[in-house]
């Protein structure tokens, strides 16, 4: 089971409860990292400096207009480290959100190490593409 929480859920306590224990199975989750921490802001100016980004391609089923071209998605893995833990994290650019500021043209997601964070994403993009 994986919980996909919203960015809220971003606080030391409850990342505590999604540590890894000897006594249980491991918990998932897959959760947003807000701009307001610093890890969020470094991990994107890694990935532009780096630039070894995976297209993921377009979502859209419209098709473009003058106005509103057809946005196309790339990824790029690499971790955070949230109270003093590391964590897997990816970050999701989209061509439609180029011109405007960083916060709204990148999103920072993260999950524990343990997780395939890669996977949940694609099967997030899959299960978008059917609604």
């Amino acid at each position: 089971f994986t919980y996909i929480a919203d960015s809220a859920m971003v606080n030391e306590a409850n990342l505590t409860c999604f540590s890894l224990r000897e006594d249980a199975a491991p918990l998932y989750f897959l959760t947003r990292l807000p701009f307001a921490y610093e890890e969020a802001n470094r991990v994107v100016r890694e990935a532009v400096a780096v630039d070894q980004w995976e297209s993921i391609g377009t979502l859209a089923l419209s098709r473009p207009t003058k106005k509103r071209p057809v946005a196309s998605y790339k990824s790029y893995e690499t971790t955070v480290t949230l109270y003093g833990q590391s964590y897997r994290a990816v970050i999701i650019h989209s061509s439609a959100q180029e011109e405007s500021t960083a916060k709204t043209a990148f999103l920072v997601y993260f999950c524990p190490n343990y997780c395939q964070i890669s996977q949940y994403i694609s099967q997030i993009w899959t299960k978008m593409l059917s609604i």
